[in-house]
């Protein structure tokens, strides 16, 4: 007997059961991430920490933090090809936008179709650096203002804070956004 085979276009009717990733317990309330409650990760973690949880499957050390941070930073440009994209369809809904320049991103980088593990580890951490970009690019242009250039000394968030207001963004703004707690 040979199973059929059902295609779905994106993921419209498509379930899993299983992650390795993440754990949900709707019935109690419980979100993990490779076995750190969500809870703890956003009153405890940065969005880099969890960023590279996420990523590599551990909480990172402090040199690997500071090495994964670089990456990231490193990543945050975007080809002007990309703001051509943004600002011919800015007014387009934000994840048509978002969708569309992400695609487009593929087909500037020769990066993009290495399908080896540290390929897609690479890939994944330029989109982690690069859609916010995206998101804050297609914010200005579509309010009539140029995209802001992001800032190296801030940290993830609180550069996107930056690059979505053009103003940096408070302590408190800052933490909100997902920097660690206390």
């Amino acid at each position: 007997m040979t199973d059929s085979v059902k295609i779905n276009r994106g993921l419209k009717g498509i379930y899993f059961e299983r992650s390795a990733t993440s754990h949900i317990d709707g019935a109690k309330g419980e979100l993990s991430y490779s076995g750190y409650s969500i809870h703890d990760l956003a009153t405890r973690s940065t969005f880099e920490e969890v960023a590279y949880l996420l990523i590599y499957g551990e909480l990172p050390t402090a040199s690997t933090l500071t090495d994964f941070d670089t990456k990231l930073k490193a990543a945050r440009k975007l080809p002007p090809e990309i703001y051509t994209v943004i600002e011919q369809i800015k007014s387009g809904h934000p994840m048509d936008v978002l969708r569309t320049a992400t695609s487009a991103l593929a087909a500037l980088d020769a990066g993009s179709s290495d399908i080896s593990e540290q390929g897609f580890i690479d890939n994944g951490i330029k989109l982690t650096a690069q859609m916010p970009m995206i998101v804050a690019a297609h914010h200005a242009l579509r309010n009539g203002r140029p995209p802001v250039d992001p800032d190296p000394t801030l940290g993830h968030a609180a550069n996107w804070l930056w690059m979505l207001k053009g103003e940096k963004p408070s302590a408190d703004a800052a933490h909100l956004a997902g920097c660690r707690a206390g």
